[in-house]
C-alpha cells in the first residue's frame, strides 16, 4: 500500500461519516505538530489527550502523528541544535560514543546536560509548533472542503 494510500484512505473515510473538513484538518494538524515534538515516546500520549480536549477525530490525529513518526526523527537534531542557538550555549556532542562515555563517568551531570539540551530542543519546537500547525490547518482545511465536495452526493 503506498504511503499516499495510509494517509488518504483513513482521512477521506472520516470525511465520508461526517467529520467536517474544519476539525479534520484541526486533527491532522496536532498529529503533525504534536508528532514532530523531538522527544521519543510520548507524542502518541500528547495527541489523545489534544483530541479528548479539543474533540478531535482520534483517528485522524494517531494516523497522522505515527505517519509523520520519520519526520519526528529527522528534526530531532535540527531542534536541539536550534534550541542550543537560541539560548546560546554550546552545542552538545551528540556522538552516541561520547554520550554512553559521559553518562558512565558522570550519570547525573549526564543526565542535566542532555535533559537540558532536550527542553531546549523543546523549547525551539515551540517557537516553531504554532506557526507549523496555522499552516497545516489552513492548507489540510482547503484539501478536505474540496474532497468533500467531489465525495458528497449531488442532490
Amino acid at each position: 500500500m503506498s504511503l499516499l494510500k495510509k494517509i488518504y484512505e483513513p482521512l477521506l473515510a472520516q470525511l465520508k461519516q461526517g467529520v467536517t473538513p474544519a476539525k479534520l484538518a484541526q486533527s491532522v494538524a496536532f498529529g503533525v505538530v504534536l508528532g514532530s515534538l523531538p522527544v521519543i515516546g510520548v507524542t502518541t500520549s500528547l495527541c489523545l489527550v489534544a483530541a479528548a480536549v479539543f474533540k478531535l477525530n482520534h483517528v485522524a490525529i494517531q494516523t497522522v502523528n505515527y505517519l509523520v513518526y520519520p519526520v519526528q526523527i529527522a528534526l530531532i537534531i535540527p531542534f536541539l541544535r536550534m534550541g542550543e542557538w537560541l539560548f546560546n550555549v554550546s552545542p552538545a556532542s551528540l556522538d552516541i560514543k561520547i554520550m554512553l562515555h559521559e553518562f558512565r563517568l558522570e550519570f547525573l551531570l549526564s543526565m542535566e546536560k542532555y535533559g537540558m539540551t532536550a527542553l531546549r530542543g523543546v523549547a525551539a519546537w515551540a517557537i516553531v509548533a504554532p506557526l507549523a500547525f496555522v499552516f497545516i490547518f489552513f492548507i489540510a482545511k482547503i484539501i478536505f472542503e474540496k474532497v468533500l465536495k467531489k465525495v458528497q452526493p449531488k442532490s
